[in-house]
């Protein structure tokens, strides 16, 4: 998703200006893998795209109040507002967390490559596809774990 963000405008200009244009054949050299300018610019739009994301999927207003009818809490929180400036400040704090481990997933075959360490399959695995095998992989596991733990009844299958 991230390249998207600079290789569409890219491509429009090139359609715009043509493909053999100087500006546009500069910003293609810089734009290829491994080079400083596109390790910046993906770094940048994975970490902002995790944060619009997360700000996307969660709320933490309607959590709160969600909880408050089910007559759930937090412990030390008080319900309403403060939970969710509380669920606010999680989300947040565990989102950097996140969008850094994201960042630095991308960025390694991007880094060997750079160094001029060559990768086997370095066109093939990417930083997304790694990004897609671990969190497969994951999602896996939890499923897992959630079938083989205990069946509705408490006990060990």
């Amino acid at each position: 998703m991230a390249p998207w963000i600079f290789f569409l405008p890219l491509a429009l200009a090139g359609l715009v200006m043509g493909a053999d244009h100087p500006l546009v054949a500069a910003a293609y050299r810089h734009l290829q893998l491994g080079q400083p300018a596109h390790l910046i610019l993906v770094s940048v739009a994975v970490f902002v795209l995790a944060f619009v994301y997360t700000a996307y999927v969660i709320d933490p207003e309607y959590t709160a109040k969600s909880l408050a009818q089910r007559d759930g809490i937090i412990s030390g929180v008080a319900p309403g507002e403060a939970t969710a400036a509380y669920l606010d400040r999680v989300v947040s704090l565990t989102t950097v967390i996140g969008a850094v481990y994201l960042t630095a997933l991308q960025l390694i075959p991007e880094v060997f490559d750079l160094y001029g360490i060559g990768l086997p399959y370095s066109m093939v695995v990417n930083g997304g596809a790694a990004l897609v095998v671990v969190c497969t992989a994951l999602d896996i596991k939890a499923q897992v774990r959630d079938v083989s733990l205990t069946n509705p009844g408490g006990v060990r299958r």
